[in-house]
């Protein structure tokens, strides 16, 4: 071969190789550019999938939720679980119990202190502090002792669960409203 052919073939090997190379270069761009960062779980991108649901998917899992013994719910979120629906779910509890323990209160004043009633603003954070806590801090532990026997369940898996599991108790604060006597002693609340 003369050098001049030389000279004509390594243009061209160069620019073949750049080509196969080329969409190896792009994915590569792009993986880069999809990453989560080190500390992921404290970026707004990692949370972002478990947002991503309908409101049918949700209205669904809160049917399944009230039916206890049904394997259905677990079935739905096993590969699709959400932090949107138990968050809303305890968020709405926290103002259902503030709300009713203040008309608690209110049906339980005598008739001629009722311009003295004002209404307690110190339940919102209690209810808060409650809620929450059994909804993120214990799917915390229970995943943690979870792992510890081999489960395969996964922390915000738990949290779908016990999130949505707390709806029920929504409808629960407006029964526990009922100021007679046979409620009350039918309640599992009562000494």
């Amino acid at each position: 071969m003369t050098t001049e052919m030389k000279n004509l073939k390594e243009p061209l090997i160069q620019a073949a190789i750049a080509d196969i190379a080329a969409p190896t270069i792009q994915k590569k761009k792009k993986k880069k550019k999809d990453e989560v960062p080190l500390c992921g779980i404290l970026s707004l991108k990692y949370y972002r999938q478990f947002f991503k649901i309908t409101s049918a998917d949700v209205a669904t899992r809160i049917k399944y939720a009230f039916v206890p013994f049904s394997n259905k719910f677990a079935e739905h979120t096993e590969d699709s679980a959400d932090l949107w629906g138990p968050f809303w779910i305890q968020t709405t509890l926290i103002f259902v119990l503030a709300v009713c323990a203040n008309i608690t209160r209110f049906l339980k004043i005598k008739t001629e202190k009722l311009d003295d009633f004002k209404y307690e603003l110190n339940f919102v954070p209690a209810a808060a502090g409650a809620v929450y806590f059994f909804g993120f801090i214990y799917p915390l532990l229970l995943t943690l002792l979870m792992k510890c026997f081999g489960s395969k369940g996964g922390f915000i898996q738990t949290i779908c669960v016990m999130g949505y599991g707390m709806v029920v108790f929504i409808p629960v604060c407006f029964l526990c409203l009922i100021q007679h006597d046979v409620s009350l002693y039918l309640s599992p609340a009562h000494p």
